[in-house]
Parts: structure tokens; C-alpha cells; sequence
């Protein structure tokens, strides 16, 4: 029987790392995660043990193969073998990284003419402008085109390696705005979206294309940590 589609990539931004909870900008920089991180990725994990897992994917920079280890190892598929690619990264920002977020986005703010920082981060159909006004800024970042580019290569080549084995459901851990890029260069259109930590964005894939989305920034499969539960109702 035929099905509604061949495959589903599930893509999960990694937990909350030092760099985040600073408010500095991370692409190819790189901290690890945070305990809250730790913890919210390993709940992600215990919400994943009933689900279908064929394959796990991952960037290769240290947060997101923290966060694909601790899913791995809470649901308990330690048997998968998980794989990298450098593909997946996030944005390189040049000589950005590692700064604070407020001055990146302030000069790209002021660059594109938007009256503040919230003005710029809900045009969500201008992302790609905004990125390319990262690169303008700073010629060392990556651009737009070589950004996609590769984003989409490290796609293709999952979805070859998935499709070649039989595999149905495969998790990509990568980065809040490579998922919001994958999901504005297939024309998801929902306003503004911000991708929160350890959510799951899903692509269906059918018959050579990414036909449809599923569920979008979902987070309702965090397992609620019992013991947590119990100390707050304590208090």
C-alpha cells in the first residue's frame, strides 16, 4: 500500500549551550551545554523511547553531538551509529562569533533600515536578506548561497542514505536558524518562528521532494522529569 510519503526527517535544534543562555553569537563557535541543556536533551530522549528512530544525524560541532548522545542514550537506541556532517552547521558569522548577539543584530538592524531588533527578527520572510546582510557586513561570514547550498547538500545526502536503506524516520540534530533557513527555503510560511531548544521540526519527503511539514517547533515531547515535579509541588 502506497504511503503519504517515503520518508520523515525530524530536525532538532540542540540544548541550551553557555553561549546562549550569554545572549553571544554561536555558528561555528562553539560552548558546550548548559545543565539545563543536559537535562532538557536527555528528557527529549526519554520522550523518544516509543517513537520509530532508523537513523540519527548530527552536526558535527560539540552541541549538537552533546544533545544527539544524550537523545541516543535516553531512548534507549544506543545501537544506532551516530553521524555527523559538517554540512549541518550553523551560519559561520565571521569575525561575529563569539560576540554579543546585541551588536551583530544592532548593526544589522541599522544596515536594512529597521527601527529595532524585534523588527528585524519577525521578517521572516526576509531571512535570507538578513543573513546576506551578515556577509556584507563582515565578508568573512559565510553568504546566502553558500550557506544553502550546503545546508540542503548535507539534506540530500541523508535523505539518499535513508532512502537506500529502508529507513522511515530519521533525527537530524543541527541549529536554531538552519532550521529556520531549511524551513523558509521550502516556503513554510507561518509568521515569525523561533526555533526553541531541543524542539523537533518534521520534513515529509516523497517521491524526489520535500513535499509537506508536520509538526513545527514542537516541544510536547520533553518527558517531564518526575522527581522535579514532585520537588515543585513541594514548595
Amino acid at each position: 500500500m502506497e504511503t503519504e510519503h517515503d520518508l520523515t526527517l525530524h530536525l532538532i535544534r540542540h540544548g541550551q549551550t553557555i553561549f546562549n543562555f550569554q545572549d553571544k553569537v554561536q555558528g561555528w563557535s562553539d560552548t558546550p551545554l548548559t545543565e539545563e541543556g543536559r537535562t532538557v536533551a536527555a528528557r527529549l530522549g526519554k520522550g523518544l523511547k516509543s517513537r520509530r528512530i532508523d537513523a540519527i544525524y548530527s552536526s558535527d560541532s560539540g552541541r549538537a553531538i552533546e544533545t544527539a548522545t544524550l537523545i541516543r542514550e535516553h531512548s534507549e537506541k544506543t545501537d544506532l551509529e551516530l553521524i555527523t556532517s559538517k554540512g549541518l552547521r550553523e551560519m559561520y558569522f565571521g569575525t561575529f562569533e563569539g560576540g554579543p548577539n546585541p551588536i551583530l543584530w544592532n548593526k544589522v538592524r541599522e544596515e536594512l533600515g529597521q527601527k529595532d531588533r524585534e523588527g528585524i527578527s519577525r521578517a521572516e520572510a526576509e531571512i535570507d536578506e538578513i543573513c546576506q546582510t551578515v556577509s556584507i557586513l563582515d565578508p568573512e561570514a559565510e553568504d546566502w548561497k553558500a550557506y544553502t547550498e550546503r545546508l540542503f547538500a548535507a539534506l540530500q545526502a541523508i535523505v539518499d542514505d535513508a532512502l537506500e536503506k529502508g529507513h522511515q524516520d530519521v533525527y537530524i540534530v543541527s541549529h536554531g536558524l538552519s532550521i529556520r533557513v531549511i524551513l523558509h527555503v521550502l516556503k513554510y510560511r507561518e509568521g515569525y518562528l523561533k526555533i526553541e531548544n531541543t524542539s523537533i521540526s518534521e520534513l515529509l519527503y516523497k517521491a524526489g521532494t520535500f513535499s509537506s511539514f508536520g509538526s513545527i517547533n514542537n516541544t510536547e515531547l520533553l518527558v517531564v522529569d518526575e522527581e522535579a515535579q514532585l520537588q515543585d509541588t513541594q514548595k
